[in-house]
């Protein structure tokens, strides 16, 4: 396990991104992981729930904004 972070680390320096702050543990894929907005469960590639829930509350600001301005406008 310690060589496979090892190596993932490595690849993750020449590709110049880094592990997001909040990442504190690495297990084993079949456990499934995310990685740039999607999920990947050793079965399917899928779009992170995470990912999901941050498009959601987006578009939730969005919407409530769009409803100020249209109040203001009347």
């Amino acid at each position: 396990m310690r060589k496979a972070v090892r190596t993932v680390n490595q690849h993750f320096n020449q590709l110049k991104v880094e592990q997001a702050p909040d990442k504190t543990f690495i297990d084993k894929i079949s456990r499934g992981w995310d990685f740039l907005g999607y999920h990947f469960d050793g079965k399917q590639l899928t779009v992170a729930a995470k990912t999901v829930a941050k498009h959601v509350l987006h578009y939730r600001q969005l919407y409530e904004q769009l409803s100020i301005k249209k109040s203001h406008l009347r």
